[in-house]
This record gives structure tokens, sequence and C-alpha cells, in this order.
């Protein structure tokens, strides 16, 4: 009989760019917000070195050209959150005359697989991981993110075991699940994010959390 894998992931649908001189005026977030679907549903961000003076180029084509990632973070409130941010102001100190800085809004969407006779049944778990509002949901992509890109200026969560971590216990261990994909794939390489510890190798990426391992590419759903 086929064993089906209990198995959840996040896929980036789009990112939309903001000059991080725009995102640190308050008034103008807030009109940006009001009229950007993408960015008044993201919760998450990322904070973007980029070595080109236009940032929608088409003559993008090495992987120092794309959009290094300096910092993951989470907000709900960001006509706020950038004004004295202060990993802002350290990535401003690591960007020359040649560096474009951008925070990058994700928008995400859930996706699970599961067998049909799931013992532990944890379906109140499942509606607060799909639903990307959630805190739950926001501080656990946050943390995958993090793991998996191992941004400079995030400390907090990048040095210490993932699979350890209470949250990821907490609300997949403990319920029963296999493996945790992250579909990170976009059209454009104005969206092809890397870091030094994370280069240009794979859209897909998935953590298993019976192994502790992180992999590239799909896992195996079946078996």
């Amino acid at each position: 009989m086929m064993n089906v894998a209990s198995t959840f992931g996040y896929k980036i649908d789009w990112a939309q760019p903001i000059n991080y001189k725009i995102a640190i005026n308050s008034q103008a977030m807030s009109h940006i917000e009001l009229n950007n679907e993408i960015v008044s549903s993201s919760r998450i961000y990322f904070i973007c070195k980029i070595k080109k003076t236009g940032l929608l180029s088409r003559f993008l084509t090495s992987s120092t050209d794309h959009p290094e990632i300096l910092y993951v973070g989470e907000t709900f409130n960001k006509s706020d959150r950038y004004r004295r941010h202060e990993q802002i102001l350290k990535a401003t100190t690591l960007i020359n005359d040649h560096d474009q800085l951008f925070i990058y809004f994700i928008k995400s969407h859930f996706f699970h697989i599961s067998p049909s006779l799931w013992a532990n049944r944890p379906q109140n778990i499942m509606k607060e991981l799909r639903d990307l509002n959630s805190k739950s949901s926001v501080w656990l992509l946050e943390r995958l993110y993090i793991h998996l890109f191992q941004p400079i200026l995030n400390d907090k969560h990048k040095s210490g075991n993932i699979f350890k971590d209470s949250l990821i216990k907490k609300k997949l261990q403990d319920k029963g699940i296999r493996y945790v994909h992250l579909d990170i794939g976009m059209k454009g390489p104005d969206f092809q994010f890397w870091t030094p510890k994370r280069k240009l190798k794979s859209d897909w990426y998935y953590l298993d959390l019976e192994t502790e391992t992180i992999h590239e590419g799909v896992p195996k759903f079946f078996s």
C-alpha cells in the first residue's frame, strides 16, 4: 500500500519592491498600502541589496545582479514599521554608490498534502497555518526563510537549530508532519533571491523534519 507523507508548504506568488527611502516615509507607505494589494496583504518582507542602477533592468544576467537578501522580517503595521527600522539603518551601511536598497513585500500561498486517515487530525492547526494573516503562520514562515537564506542581518533564529524550534515542534513535528516545502521560484532576474549562504541553485527546497535536514527539490510525497 502506498503511504502519503504529510507535507505542507508555501509558494511565493509575487513580490513587490519598494525603495527603502519611500518605505521609511510613513505617509508614503500609508498611501501605498491603501492602493497596492500585494503590499497591504503581505506580512513577510525581505530587505534586499541590488547591484544595478535600474531595478527592472532587462540586462541583469549574473547572480550578483539579483536581489541579495540582507534581512527577513514580518510586520502587521507597515506605515510605522520602517521609519526607525534598525535593520534598514544597518543595511544602508552595507551598500555603496552602485547599490540600491529595496524592501520586497512577499505574497505567498499555502498548500497541504496529507493521508486521508491522519491519526492526529490537526485541522485547527492546518486552518491556522493556512491563514497567512495568522501570527503562527507569519512567524513560522519568517523562521523558515531565515533558515533557508541565512541573511547577514538576521541574528535571531539564524544560529539556532530550527528543528528544535518550539514553534516547529508544537505546530508541525508533534502533529505528524514530515516535510515543509518552500517554493521561491518567480519569473525574472529581479525576483531571484539569494544570499552568500544560499546561492541560486533551485527554486524548490524542503525541510525533512524526521531526518532534520534541508534539501533542494521537492519532497518524496509518496513511499
